[in-house]
């Protein structure tokens, strides 16, 4: 089995038809078939349906590819890694970024790095990733790490390696107009009269209800749940629904007085967040470095 092959099979699946795959790889149709059909031949499966509508892939085939694709990113980031090495500075670091931090930690983050590599290049996928997702991407090396909320005690393998690297606090906020804001006192049944949003991203839901349950009160009313802070966010700001979000989170609104935090001592909840990386895969010098950007980010950001 030759990398050319592997070049070659990957551009008939994406291209769906062996003419255009020899067009865009600028070689002869003969040429690539006989190639796909050598690397077939080795692994003694059909990896391609010919058709007359072009070629698709064999349930082998899109197994196959995932391998083939992962080795051809990990032999483009060994070369990139040692063309940099050796001064040229030039290579690519992929890494996956809760949608949380987008809007602190990761963008200081990711700005440290580029001033210090400017010639390096970064893929930033932002979303919502389930564990599961993130184990899939590390371990087939569509990334090098991931920065996310702490799930990993019962998340993830034990060949994915986890690094806490900053706690930040919750507390129950609304809007500058919400009467609990103007209210001195107040009681945990208080906070059980108005409807709540929260987020499927932490453990919130539980929190509320553990706590209240405890306090033999009803269960609070879960009006909506979402996977976006900033949903909840404006939510809060356009109706007066109550919240947990991270101090840190909705600093801007509080210094434009449309949020305010609602002072009481029965909900507060300290969360984790940081890297996560596939202990099968020996870091890049690139991503490492990256890594270590947002430690030292992390390491001098004040959340609570």
């Amino acid at each position: 089995m030759e990398f050319k092959q592997l070049r070659f099979f990957l551009a008939v699946a994406d291209h769906g038809s062996f003419s255009r795959a020899a067009e865009a790889l600028h070689v002869s149709q003969p040429t690539l078939s006989m190639q796909v059909i050598a690397l077939e031949e080795s692994l003694g499966s059909r990896l391609l349906l010919r058709t007359n509508k072009g070629a698709e892939l064999t349930e082998l085939g899109r197994v196959f590819a995932i391998y083939a694709r992962s080795a051809i990113r990990e032999a483009q980031k060994g070369y990139d890694e040692v063309r940099m090495i050796k001064g040229l500075e030039q290579g690519k670091v992929t890494f996956g970024l809760s949608s949380v931090f987008y809007s602190f930690i990761g963008a200081e983050a990711v700005v440290s790095f580029c001033r210090k590599h400017p010639k390096i290049r970064i893929d930033v996928n932002v979303s919502t990733h389930s564990a599961l997702e993130v184990t899939q991407r590390l371990l087939t090396g569509e990334w090098d790490f991931g920065f996310v909320l702490d799930r990993w005690e019962h998340a993830y393998p034990k060949n994915i390696v986890c690094e806490p690297l900053i706690q930040f606090e919750s507390g129950v906020y609304a809007a500058i107009t919400h009467p609990l804001v103007k209210k001195r006192t107040i009681q945990l049944e208080d906070l059980n009269q108005y409807e709540w949003v929260v987020s499927q991203l932490n453990s919130i839901d539980g929190h509320l209800q553990r706590t209240f349950k405890a306090a033999e009160l009803p269960t609070p009313k879960i009006k909506i749940v979402t996977n976006s802070f900033n949903f909840i966010r404006e939510l809060v700001m356009t109706d007066n629904m109550l919240c947990m979000l991270p101090h840190y989170f909705v600093r801007r609104e509080i210094r434009a007085n449309t949020i305010r935090l609602i002072k009481q001592r029965y909900l507060s909840v300290r969360a984790a967040a940081g890297v996560v990386y596939s202990s099968d895969r020996e870091l890049t010098p690139a991503a490492a470095a990256a890594i270590s950007s947002f430690r030292k980010i992390c390491a001098s950001t004040k959340v609570s």
